[in-house]
């Protein structure tokens, strides 16, 4: 009887620790499923991370291309006015008589009613202007900065306003908000000054502002 009774504790202490060792494999097999699956959070946080910073270098030299970040100002303006008016109503590098190629001709009616627009994307002397701290070299970099909106102002008004072929005046746009609000508050009245060249200074707001009033007067 003895041994039945021992018999069965032995079987019951057997039993015991089979359970227990197949909990606490299982507790394992989920602690190191745990751990797995945030381990591979923690891997597609890092990625995630990595593709933003190299989103972020890459933005960061496309606006230090020269050529790209004009690029990029030209494909703006293109969307814009896509998304206004149809194909009939304009003409993307279009060359004038004259032999210069605006970035993009508005067609009202009659060849002396058409709009050009240029796209500028002064940005080099802008961003210098606003990280640099020193009074000195910063009021020397907005000189450089107004220096190149004159620049731009002075081409446009030469190159494509043409008497018989365009209407008396063209459109600057700056494809920046920034920089359009940085021109518009310089002491110096860039405003005032485009128009007596018969340039009318734009960013993307305005720009789509002006774009459905010229399709209104177009429907009408």
């Amino acid at each position: 009887m003895e041994y039945i009774v021992f018999g069965a504790v032995i079987v019951v202490v057997v039993a015991y620790l089979v359970l227990k060792n197949k909990q606490t494999k299982n507790n394992d097999e989920i602690s190191l499923s745990s751990i797995n699956e945030r381990l591979g959070i923690i891997e597609a946080a890092q990625a995630n991370i990595e593709n933003l910073n190299k989103n972020l270098t890459d933005f960061k030299n496309l606006f230090g291309d020269k050529s790209k970040r004009g690029k990029l100002g030209e494909e703006y303006l293109e969307d814009l006015v896509k998304d206004c008016l149809v194909e009939k109503h304009y003409s993307f590098q279009h060359t004038l008589s004259n032999g210069k190629r605006v970035d993009c001709l508005l067609k009202f009616g009659s060849t002396n009613e058409n709009i050009g627009i240029d796209s500028k994307f002064s940005w080099e002397n802008y961003e210098k202007y606003k990280q640099e701290t020193d009074e000195n070299n910063k009021k020397a970099l907005l000189k450089e900065f107004e220096k190149d909106v004159n620049n731009h102002i002075k081409a446009i008004s030469e190159k494509y306003v043409v008497t018989g072929e365009t209407a008396p005046l063209a459109l600057m746009f700056v494809a920046s908000e920034g920089v359009f609000r940085a021109i518009e508050d310089i002491s110096e009245d860039f405003v005032k000054k485009a128009r007596e060249k018969n340039v009318i200074i734009t960013s993307p707001n305005t720009m789509w502002s002006f774009l459905r009033t010229y399709k209104l007067l177009i429907q009408n």
